[in-house]
């Protein structure tokens, strides 16, 4: 995705900044995901908090990969 952003700065939307504004979301993502998969592993009792906590990194990662693939196409 970032060569991708850096493809479009280069042919003219260095304007607006895909690549920065990109890596800003990007990061913002990670941050979310962080969040909510340690938030949603405190609800789980006992030794399945370690589970979920994968299992929810795992999930909020595979959507996001879709969701990029599918704004490349």
């Amino acid at each position: 995705m970032i060569a991708d952003m850096k493809a479009l700065d280069r042919v003219g939307s260095a304007k607006i900044g895909a690549r920065k504004t990109f890596e800003a979301a990007q990061q913002a993502f990670v941050q979310y995901r962080e969040a909510e998969c340690k938030w949603r592993s405190t609800t789980a009792a006992g030794a399945g908090a370690d589970e979920v906590y994968t299992a929810c990194m795992a999930d909020l990662t595979s959507a996001r990969t879709e969701r990029l693939q599918a704004l490349l196409k």
